[in-house]
């Protein structure tokens, strides 16, 4: 059902959509919170996503000194838990495409992780490294947030990162998976055509069934030279549904959860 038609049937959900996504929270039928876990689940089910070039403890001081002569030109930085884009470092030429901090080696890069992590609960020790994936286009690849209720895909959350400005807030779009628009943000941004709606629908839809069909699943995506690739999995939306302040809109989505809790997949 699309949101002109919730609004025109009437129908009110059990509860809003914030309220489900804590209760999820409370008892996840599923969670990968070692984000390094992703790499074998990809690997063994053949699903594409950024190449593991390094894992270890930032503090590990000796260790990390020697890893800098290995690392390439352009690498992600991110510890293996944490939320949202805490701690992640997307390194180019020395340079963090975050922030436009320019770091003169790899020890500069640790000491900027070690204080920002500290500054929050859930702090981990352990990081990686990935590819960082590139749009030859856009330089930074657009994101999509594919929300999975019980194995069914019913919205997308997309949004366009820029220089110095990575947060998801920024230019997004939100619109159910038949392509009808129900939330912007900032001006909103321009639809991917039909095809590539479809393709991010199966794609996220071969990832759930491969998680036996969780009550909810956000499944996290970048589309790059027109391939997509997996970036995390999140058994709760991260920013706990409060993105979407509108009532109605918390109801449609509540019902969406609603819809899908029970089916049988």
């Amino acid at each position: 059902m699309t949101y002109k038609e919730f609004i025109s049937s009437g129908i009110k959900p059990e509860k809003q959509f914030t309220e489900h996504i804590k209760a999820t929270v409370r008892q996840a039928d599923l969670t990968i919170p070692n984000k390094l876990e992703l790499f074998p689940f990809c690997y063994t089910n053949n699903i594409k996503t950024a190449k593991l070039i390094y894992s270890g403890n930032i503090k590990e001081y000796e260790r990390n000194g020697r890893l800098e002569p290995y690392l390439p030109e352009s690498y992600c930085l991110k510890p293996i838990n944490g939320a949202g884009c805490r701690g992640v470092f997307l390194m180019h030429k020395g340079t963090n495409l975050q922030t436009g901090k320019k770091y003169n080696n790899f020890s500069e890069i640790r000491e900027d992780y070690i204080m920002g992590q500290s500054a929050y609960h859930g702090y981990s020790d352990y990081y990686y490294i990935e590819e960082l994936i590139y749009d030859t286009l856009t330089e930074q690849p657009d994101n999509y947030k594919i929300f999975a209720f019980s194995g069914n895909v019913e919205f997308i959350r997309m949004y366009r990162p820029t220089l110095r400005n990575n947060r998801r807030n920024e230019r997004s779009v939100s619109y159910h998976k038949s392509g009808e628009v129900f939330y912007t943000l900032a001006g909103g941004l321009d639809l991917p055509n039909t095809t590539i709606i479809n393709r991010m629908v199966d794609f996220a839809t071969k990832v759930v069934n491969a998680l036996n069909n969780p009550v909810f699943l956000r499944v996290d995506c970048l589309f790059a030279n027109n391939e997509i690739y997996l970036g995390e999995l999140t058994p709760t939306d991260g920013i706990m549904g409060t993105y979407y302040q509108d009532d109605n809109i918390q109801n449609y989505l509540g019902y969406l959860f609603e819809l899908n809790k029970n089916k049988n997949i």
